[in-house]
């Protein structure tokens, strides 16, 4: 079934994914995801918390850049789109 999927396109090989995952995490800044076994039943777990470590004051901060910019590109299109001779 698993060939049939990668054939397809549409599955890849088990353990492909893990790189990516630790990637997008680290992309995020959310805290690192937890692997464990449990021998006795032939089972791996892998937590993934979605806390961020970035500190609070410092994503404020960021949110209110990121809207005065905002505020700042659609000032300037809206500039533009008034004042352009159409």
């Amino acid at each position: 079934m698993l060939k049939m999927f990668q054939l397809l396109g549409l599955g890849e090989k088990s353990g492909s994914g893990m790189p990516k995952i630790l990637r997008a995490w680290r992309e995020q800044s959310w805290l690192t995801p937890l692997v464990s076994e449990k021998l006795d039943l032939d089972m791996t777990l892998m937590t993934l918390p979605i806390i961020s470590m970035i500190p609070e004051e410092i994503d404020q901060e960021i949110k209110a850049i990121v809207a005065m910019l905002t505020v700042t590109c659609l000032s300037l299109i809206e500039l533009f789109w008034f004042s352009a001779p159409f």
